[in-house]
């Protein structure tokens, strides 16, 4: 150590300069048995260790702490007087008042080298009040003075033996603590004078232990320690009518007795009446009342001695730990770090800035006050921490470890609470019993927030942050001190706040600011190093907790998360919040090639996120324009112009948005990381693995919503290039785009029905074609994007879903227009009825296959059939079956030529008359040609009914059956030979069922519409049945039967018990309602209740239902059927 130099005044030294550890503190020899003082192996034994009992070493490594050097200097004043055959006048009998740990023993054993062998301790009147009475002791035990010792420790002996030197072979089995102490004291001759006594457990009166003590000159000394463990046993061994332990009570207050107006004998007793708190009750109860009345006694007689003051711990463990510390060092570092705390008094506790905390960190040099404050005063109140002996243990510790570090910081002042560190495995050790004392489990929160043997623990990742820039490491500074605050529960609870943390970590040289960064990137704001343990601030003490900070853990995961595993997420949950529909989707296309360039298919082209990202809707990014316009056979591969651009509509993400998708999707993945690595790389309880599932869920749901907010910029053809929309969901991005498409006119939805000629012949028809194949008519929704109208607005050409609609049109084209079709597979021709030819040598009638009534099943989409513009044109081009028989008008033979025709002998006919008009006819074929009678409704009426193929919302399922009841209307409608509007569609019913998951939400959500509906109140009937299990444990069974009022009025305010059951239980509802017109005056035309049901139940909600439905089809002058 250099020597003490002038500088250190203003700029304080390292601890490393000013101060030099004993040899066995910085060699890490300190033993673990030498922590544990016992003056019954000094007494009587040879294995105490060598610190204690060798006098010299002993009192070397002793500190005089103003107890100690009461006690020594009364037992001296006292063998000094008996020595000159005087009486000091003072007290025989000697308390020792402490708690646990606070020095007992070691005055006992110091006591007792003192009574033993005086010569043998150096510099004796550093130990007493002054030298002239060390120097009369010292010339007394030249002389020839020899004071008698007797030792008893209670806890070194039990109740029915009472030897403690089994090394003197010589010595008796006593039975008393009377007998041993009479042996000890003046050997065999003193145990023959109370054998007796001892042997039959009868204590001798005072009278007779005066006479004891008169046969010998020397004074006598006796240490009692420990008596309450004793009698505790003694209490258990009957003598007579009594007990040994009232006994032994009643030889103290004899031997007490004895020392009073002598110097002969004293008495050094400890008693700690809380170590048998625990026993057996009625044991306690004998022995409390055994220790109160014996308290009662020493209380008018003894002298109370405290071996060690609070305020001198420091000194004790300094002088212990330290064999040299520099005074002027002392005093520059407690000045410079006085002037430290004083000048920003806001950053530190109050206290910190005081003249008496000064004076400590002068006094504790080089130990900091808040290390001997969490050591001696924190936790202290732990049984399984005791003060000196404890403290002295950790601090050898964090001494040696201090000195002796590779990495050691030179500049160090004091040694800190953070020096106590969990690396060294005997500090480790202190630290798992104190967990178990508190019941709190750190070792998880060490491991991952403090210390791992690989560097990878939070506190180390926020070390190198700092060590790279020169400044110590400030993340284990923090979190080792955090971890010993965290231990011991205060009157305001575990932990502390940012200013005690200062006091106890900061150093002059390092900036303030930069140990509150440091604790902030712990708390959770840095990426590697926020721990998954630490708790608090934000108006909350900050402490480790034996649970993991889950938000904590899971943002670590997020913050070195590999990207691909939150990709793989983020597509999953992409592709789960499509869903499915019509159009083919295809997701993430980069190049022309991706996507198909064919007639029959409409695409969906979900852009990826990291190709395309929409920040100005207006302005098309480029892949798109690319994809929109191009088409190749391979990637890389040679552009050419797409041919059908109509059918590729594009959907993109929003910049910004999508980040919050990727975040999302990165604490998906985090969660499921954590997961998987449970009780391998996390400590997570049940309940928090719990919670780990619910947040599992809650994220999933987070990230559906976060990849509909950012997938919203819908691109589509439109007059040549792309018009753009943005969609909103609460279902499913599939069904956004097609809702949107539908609403800006885009699309034929699938259950649309017929349209007329003049969009026919604007969008599909090829100007000047005298036919098109219905191929070509497909073809021409996917090449033509946009058309003008006759006053040159142009329109959108609409994306065709479903070929039916297309079916349906061509079908009306032919049926009521002037168009013809021709099926190149069976050869048959279809024209409108009433379509007339001319200049024509063959009546139409006598076409074998030319018919009318095409209906849209019989239309196909395929080259081989074609639609012409006039019966004319098709009749030209195809190979048209005339008949050339002639029939006979009379008797209505048919012959195949004229000839055969004019041969034949014709009989006269029968007159036929009609059923249905009644008139009468010539001949059969007359009556034929009268066919169909004007007077005959023909089909009508007729039932039809229509149910949806799946579950869909309420506006789809209805759309879907009206396509259905549409068709057979038409039908009807082609069949009736009087005038379309003489026919009128009545509901007979419609049923409607909600089932799964919002089953309970849109019962009654419908329930309660229907209920408020004057249409249909009265006809609506309501089955309800809702099932609830927990792993079959218990179950909920609710049913209805009845009105949809009621039921709605019911359960407004009663919801569904969805909590009930558990995640591996299940829940089901299902809900029909049965709306039916039975017997009405008015009947409910099918238009208008559809119209009805459309307007009461197609709001936006998430539940879907399926629907089935019965019409009569009639004239308006026909009854019910």
């Amino acid at each position: 150590m250099s020597p003490d130099s002038a500088g250190w005044e203003q700029d304080p030294p390292s601890i490393f300069e000013a101060c030099e550890p004993r040899q066995d503190v910085l060699i890490g020899e300190l033993a673990e048995d030498q922590f544990a003082a016992s003056l019954a192996a000094v007494a009587h034994s040879d294995d105490a260790p060598a610190v204690y009992s060798k006098p010299s070493l002993f009192f070397e490594k002793t500190y005089p702490t103003d107890g100690l050097r009461d006690l020594l200097n009364r037992l001296t004043t006292r063998f000094v007087a008996d020595n000159r055959g005087e009486y000091s006048g003072t007290n025989g009998v000697l308390r020792l008042d402490t708690s646990f740990g606070g020095g007992k023993t070691h005055n006992q054993i110091a006591a007792y080298h003192l009574a033993e062998q005086p010569s043998a301790v150096p510099e004796l009147s550093d130990f007493l009040a002054d030298d002239e009475l060390a120097d009369a002791y010292t010339e007394a035990a030249a002389l020839g003075l020899s004071v008698n010792t007797g030792v008893f420790v209670g806890t070194h002996v039990d109740a029915t033996n009472a030897r403690c030197d089994y090394t003197d072979p010589d010595a008796p089995k006593t039975k008393t603590m009377w007998g041993e102490l009479a042996y000890q004291l003046f050997g065999q001759e003193g145990y023959e004078f109370l054998r007796e006594n001892d042997e039959q457990r009868s204590p001798p009166g005072s009278q007779k232990l005066e006479r004891l003590f008169d046969r010998h000159e020397n004074p006598s000394l006796i240490l009692i320690d420990e008596i309450a463990a004793y009698l505790e046993q003694a209490a258990a061994v009957e003598v007579g009518d009594s007990t040994l332990a009232k006994q032994t009570n009643t030889f103290l207050m004899s031997l007490l007795s004895a020392t009073q107006n002598t110097d002969q004998l004293t008495v050094v007793l400890s008693i700690a009446d809380t170590a048998f708190h625990d026993r057996a009750e009625d044991v306690r109860g004998l022995v409390a009342e055994t220790i109160s009345e014996f308290n009662s006694i020493t209380d008018r007689t003894e002298g109370s001695i405290t071996p060690t003051e609070d305020e001198e711990v420091a000194s004790v463990l300094g002088h212990r730990l330290f064999e040299d510390v520099s005074e002027t060092a002392r005093e520059a570092t407690a000045d410079a770090y006085a002037s430290f705390y004083n000048s920003d008094r806001e950053s530190f506790p109050e206290h910190a800035s005081s003249i008496e905390h000064q004076e400590r960190l002068a006094d504790s040099y080089p130990i900091h006050p808040t290390v001997i404050d969490t050591l001696t005063e924190e936790l202290d109140s732990l049984p399984s921490f005791q003060k000196t002996r404890g403290a002295l243990r950790l601090l050898s510790r964090g001494i040696h470890q201090l000195w002796n570090s590779e990495d050691r910081e030179d500049e160090r002042h004091y040694v800190r609470l953070f020096d106590l560190h969990p690396s060294d495995s005997d500090v480790f050790t202190t630290l798992l019993r104190l967990f178990s004392s508190v019941d709190m489990d750190f070792e998880a929160a060490i491991k991952n927030d403090i210390y791992s043997d690989d560097g990878t623990a939070h506190a180390e990742e926020e070390d190198r942050k700092w060590t790279t820039k020169g400044h110590p490491p400030l993340g284990t500074h923090l979190t080792t001190t955090i971890l010993w605050k965290s231990i011991v529960k205060g009157a305001d609870g575990r932990g502390t706040t940012r200013r005690p943390i200062r006091h106890a970590v900061a150093h002059l040289d390092v900036e303030l600011a930069h140990y509150d960064d440091a604790l902030t990137n712990l708390l959770g704001g840095g990426r590697q190093s926020a721990c998954f343990f630490l708790h608090g601030d934000a108006g909350e003490k900050i402490q480790f907790k034996s649970e993991a900070n889950l938000t904590k853990t899971i943002d670590s995961v997020v913050d070195r998360l590999k990207e691909g595993l939150a990709r793989r997420h983020l597509e999953e949950a992409l592709e789960s919040a499509l869903g499915e529909g019509t159009l083919n989707v295809i997701v993430g296309p980069e190049e022309p090639h991706n996507v198909p360039d064919v007639a029959d298919e409409a695409h969906l082209c979900v852009m990826d996120f990291d190709t395309v990202s929409v920040h100005d809707p207006e302005d098309v990014p480029s892949v798109i324009q690319t994809l929109h316009e191009n088409t190749a056979s391979s990637s890389g591969g040679q552009f050419s112009p797409r041919v059908y651009k109509n059918n590729i509509v594009f959907l993109a993400a929003t910049g910004d948005a999508i980040r919050d998708a990727e975040r999302t999707a990165k604490r998906v993945a985090a969660i499921k990381h954590i997961q998987t690595k449970l009780g391998e790389e996390f400590d997570l309880n049940e309940r928090q693995q719990d919670e780990l599932i619910e947040r599992l869920d809650k994220s999933k749901g987070t990230l559906d919503q976060d990849i509909k907010k950012a997938y919203t910029h819908l691109y589509y053809p439109s007059d040549g290039g792309l018009a753009h929309r943005r969609i909103t969901t609460d279902t499913t991005i599939h069904q956004a785009v097609i809702d949107k498409l539908e609403e800006s006119g885009k699309i034929i939805p699938e259950g649309e029905g017929a349209y007329g000629v003049e969009w026919f012949e604007k969008t599909l028809w090829n100007k000047g074609a005298d036919s098109m194949t219905t191929r070509a008519l497909e073809e021409q929704f996917g090449k033509r994007t946009s058309v003008k109208d006759d006053s040159g607005n142009v329109h959108d050409v609409e994306i065709l879903l479903s070929p039916i609609p297309l079916r349906k049109t061509i079908a009306r084209m032919v049926s009521e227009g002037e168009y013809a079709y021709w099926n190149g597979e069976t050869n048959t021709g279809y024209y409108s009825e009433g379509t007339t030819i001319h200049a024509h040598s063959n009546d139409l009638s006598e076409a074998n296959n030319l018919k009318t009534g095409l209906g849209y099943r019989d239309v196909k989409l395929a080259k081989s059939h074609r639609v012409y513009d006039s019966l004319e044109g098709l009749i030209e081009e195809v190979d048209v079956d005339w008949d050339t028989t002639i029939t006979c008008s009379d008797c209505g033979q048919t012959f195949d030529s004229q000839e055969a025709y004019d041969e034949h002998e014709c009989d006269s006919p029968e007159k036929v008359t009609c059923d249905e008009c009644g008139e009468t006819f010539a001949s059969q074929p007359a009556y034929q040609d009268h066919l169909p009678c004007p007077d005959d409704d023909g089909p009508l009426p007729m039932s039809a009914s229509a149910s949806t193929s799946s579950p869909y919302h309420v506006p789809r399922a209805l759309k879907e059956m009206r396509a259905d009841i549409d068709t057979a209307i038409e039908q009807a409608r082609s069949e009736y030979s009087g005038h379309p509007d003489e026919i009128i569609t009545t509901v007979e019913g419609v049923w409607i069922r909600i089932e799964g998951a919002d089953g309970w939400k849109g019962a009654w959500f419908t329930a309660n519409k229907l209920g408020d509906s004057d249409e249909f109140a009265d006809h609506t009937l309501v089955n309800f049945d809702y099932t609830a299990y927990d792993e079959g444990r218990s179950t909920v069974d609710i049913t209805y039967r009845g009105d949809p009022s009621a039921f709605a009025d019911h359960f407004r305010f009663n919801m569904e018990p969805e909590d009930f059951s558990t995640p591996n239980g299940e829940r089901t509802a299902e809900a029909d309602f049965s709306i039916e017109f039975n017997e009405l005056d008015d009947p409910m035309l099918y238009g208008e209740t559809f119209e009805a049901l459309d307007d009461l139940l197609a709001v936006d909600n998430a539940f879907t239902v399926t629907m089935e439905t019965e019409v009569e089809i009639r004239t308006r002058d026909q009854g019910d059927s």
